[in-house]
This record gives structure tokens, C-alpha cells and sequence, in this order.
């Protein structure tokens, strides 16, 4: 634990002095640029978040982080990702300025945050009608968006490309639609906030069997086929962000079919445990974790359908790793999905206790929370050191404006959104990892 604190600090000296130079590398892919109709501002997302740092009492948002992320998001040449930015957040603005009647800002609300902040005027037109309904759960949503960065230019892949691109995108998708839920209490920013967590974590399954034979149960997790897949579905959502109004967003995305983030953690879960475990162990480890993640009727699905259908894939593919590998890479789940439940009990509505928002309570939570993030790392073994963002985003530096004024309230989800975007990092690590292994590639 020494070294890495001694190494955090080296690296955090360099990076004061440094102009980041290593980030002028070329970042993305060679394919082709989507050609959408863009007519927002370039500036719009930055302008977002200097008048969210503002909101937050602070001067701007962070140069350097917003610099990177610039370079990262134009360098993906698959998809116009700072275009979909810029048109989601001013999606979002624009909903809040026409408070329609149908669906009127800030009336559904399931948070203890309550505290209807009016946005700074300046560097955004047409703003001045709108209220953030929650500036911690709001603003703290830019945890996903630090994640975008630390995956940014990273080539070396197990899973095929174009579903590194898609989860790594999805990124900042969900830092607009949960930021979106958080700041109207809209029906149409719970719908989004669904949608974003949805989507992510149906990609990184997807991803991590993505070199199995097709199977709806495997890779649909229901007994018949989907229309669409986790690609697919990446890639509308893009498109209706970029093309449609914002008043029509609720009636397109009501009608996609995703399954529910718990379903897809569970069936990462389910990989993860017939990789390593034979049979009883499987299905024990599934019905144990099971029982705090899903639903009966999901668990029942996994132990009676989506275990077995994987058990006798893997036969026929011989997939059969050795005992080494098995040691590895359930050490490996260990560690992110305590990372993950750290986050999950601060969430307010999973384990609705009066103690884990308990003032004194959040205000620990946030401070402990690099602690916690080093212990799950040792565990798993993602060390976090590929460059400074990743490591800097385990320490909870510069992760959002006002971090250090959010703890010490009655209210504690925005300690959820920061611990989702440091766990779901490992959480694709791990969905490689489990590439890797079906593949029968080496794990050390």
C-alpha cells in the first residue's frame, strides 16, 4: 500500500508540472465518420460544465481533464461522440426551459436530495428558466464522463473493437441521461437514467461472450431473439440524440427493448461462475449473490436457463480453462463487485437504511472512498496505473465539481455515481478478462 501511494504521488507531481504531452498521441479507430446533421455549438458540452462548476462554487471546470476529453471525443472517428454530447446536453436544457405540461420538471423524485438550485446565466443562451432539482446527483453523473477518458486510447483488446468503442461511448451517454433524471425529475429523464444503465451494462455482456455461438438466452438473456442488440441499440440512441427534438425523445426511446442492468450484471455474474466453478459451486455462488441483485423470477431464470445453456456451450466449444485461470479470474470478480457494492449502499432506494445517509455517514463514505478503491484494486489486481486520468479518477481527484461540499448531508446517491464509474471501469475489464478466457488466452 506504500508503493502506491509513493508512485500516486510521483505521478501526481509529474502531472502538475507536465503539459500532458503523452495525450497528443492520435487516439480512436480508422473508420469512417457518421455523417449526421450537426448544428450545435462545438463549445456547448464545455460551456455545460464550467456553468455546472459555477453552480458548484468553483471558477470552471478542470482545463487539463476537459482538454483531454476534447481530444478524446474528437479522435473517435466511428462515431461524432462530442457531437452527441453537445446535442444531449442541449436536449436537456431545452426540456427544462419549456417545463412542459405533459411531463413538468421536478416532480418525480425518489431521492432524499432536494435542493432546487437555479442555473447560472452566461455562458449558456436560453437557460434562464431552469433549475437543477439535485446539484450533487446531477453534477457527480461526471463520473461516467471521467470514465469515457480513462478508457480513451486504450488498443489493446481482447473483446472486438467495435464493442470496446460502444461501451466506451456509452459512457457518456449515461453522464447525460442519469445527469438528466437527477436535474428535472422528468419522466423523460427517468425513462433516460434507465436507458443509460441499461445499455452500458448489456454491452459489456455482450462484449464478453461476443465470440460464442449465437444464443437469445446467452446473449438476449430471454428464450427468444431480440430485434436489436447492444450495438444496435448504442447506435440509435445516438442517432435519435443527433436527429430528433428533444420533444421527441421520450416517444422514440419508450419503445427500446434492453434488458435491466441487474439482469446483465447477473449474467456476468452467471459467465463469471461457470468459468471458475463446476456446477454446485456455479450455482451456489449464483443464488448467493443472486439473492441481493435480482429478482426471483431473474434468479430463476439464470440458475434454470442461462447457466445451463452456457454450461453445455462451453462443452461444445471445449471450453475448459485451467485451474490457474479459474484462481484468477474469480479473484479478479471478487474485487470488482466489491468495488461495486461499495457503491450500491450508498445508492438510497437498494438498501433504503436512514443510516447510509446519515450526514456523518456520507461525509465518511466520500473521504473513504480512494481506500476502498485501492483495497478492491489489490484484490483484482487492476492497478489503475495505464496513465494519470485512470489513476487520478481511484483517488477521486478531479472527478466533478464540488465533490468535497456534496458529503456531510442528508443525502448520498451522488457517492453511488462516483463508485459506478470507478467500478464499472473494472467492471469492462473484467468483461475482457472473461473474453480472454473463453478465447483461451492467458489471464497472467
Amino acid at each position: 500500500m506504500l508503493k502506491t501511494y509513493v508512485i500516486f504521488l510521483i505521478i501526481l507531481i509529474n502531472y502538475s508540472n507536465t503539459n500532458m504531452k503523452f495525450l497528443q498521441k492520435p487516439y480512436g479507430l480508422n473508420s469512417s465518420i457518421h455523417s449526421y446533421n450537426i448544428t450545435v455549438n462545438e463549445n456547448y458540452t464545455k460551456n455545460v460544465l464550467d456553468t455546472f462548476a459555477i453552480m458548484q462554487g468553483e471558477k470552471e471546470f478542470y482545463p487539463k481533464i476537459w482538454d483531454a476529453l476534447y481530444k478524446c471525443m474528437k479522435a473517435d472517428n466511428e462515431t461524432d461522440i462530442l457531437s452527441v454530447s453537445n446535442k444531449g446536453w442541449e436536449g436537456l436544457l431545452a426540456y427544462g426551459q419549456a417545463n412542459i405540461s405533459s411531463d413538468p420538471w421536478g416532480v418525480h423524485f425518489k431521492w432524499h436530495e432536494n435542493n432546487i438550485t437555479k442555473l447560472p446565466q452566461g455562458l449558456l443562451p436560453d437557460v434562464d428558466k431552469v433549475v437543477i432539482q439535485e446539484p450533487c446527483g446531477t453534477v457527480s453523473n461526471l463520473a461516467f464522463l471521467r470514465t469515457f477518458l480513462t478508457l480513451c486510447g486504450h488498443s489493446k483488446w481482447s473483446i472486438p473493437i467495435k464493442y470496446y468503442i460502444a461501451a466506451k461511448n456509452t459512457f457518456v451517454l449515461e453522464t447525460i441521461l442519469s445527469a438528466f433524471f437527477h436535474a428535472s425529475g422528468t419522466e423523460l429523464g427517468q425513462l433516460f437514467d434507465q436507458i443509460g444503465e441499461n445499455i452500458f451494462s448489456w454491452s459489456m455482456h455482450q462484449a464478453s461472450i461476443s465470440s460464442l455461438p449465437y444464443d437469445p438466452i446467452l446473449f438476449d438473456l430471454q428464450p427468444t431473439p431480440l430485434s436489436e442488440n447492444s450495438l444496435t441499440m448504442t447506435t440509435a440512441l445516438e442517432h435519435m440524440i443527433l436527429t430528433e427534438s428533444v420533444f421527441n425523445w421520450k416517444t422514440i426511446s419508450s419503445k427500446f427493448t434492453i434488458p435491466e442492468i441487474y439482469r446483465n450484471v447477473g449474467a456476468i455474474l452467471g459467465t463469471v461462475a461457470t468459468l471458475a466453478l463446476n456446477k454446485a459451486g456455479s450455482d451456489f455462488l449464483m443464488n448467493s449473490l443472486g439473492k441481493l441483485l435480482l429478482t426471483p423470477e431473474d434468479l430463476d431464470f439464470f440458475i434454470n436457463s442461462y447457466l445451463p445453456t452456457l454450461r453445455n456451450t462451453f462443452e461444445k466449444e471445449s471450453i475448459k480453462p485451467c485451474i490457474l485461470t479459474r484462481i484468477i479470474l474469480i479473484k479478479k470478480f471478487i474485487g470488482v463487485i466489491l468495488k461495486l457494492l461499495y457503491g450500491v449502499v450508498y445508492q438510497e432506494v437498494v438498501l433504503p437504511s436512514a443510516f447510509f445517509i446519515n450526514p456523518i455517514v456520507t461525509k465518511l463514505g466520500n473521504m473513504l472512498m480512494p481506500f476502498i478503491n485501492q483495497i478492491t484494486n489489490f484484490i483484482s489486481g487492476y492497478g489503475h496505473y495505464r496513465d494519470i486520468y485512470d489513476l487520478l479518477q481511484q483517488y477521486s481527484i478531479n472527478i466533478y465539481p464540488g465533490r468535497s461540499n456534496c458529503g456531510g448531508k442528508r443525502y448520498s446517491h451522488f457517492i453511488w455515481h462516483e463508485q459506478m464509474g470507478n467500478g464499472l471501469v473494472d467492471l469492462f475489464y473484467l468483461a475482457d478478462d472473461i473474453h480472454k478466457v473463453i478465447k483461451g488466452q492467458s489471464l497472467v
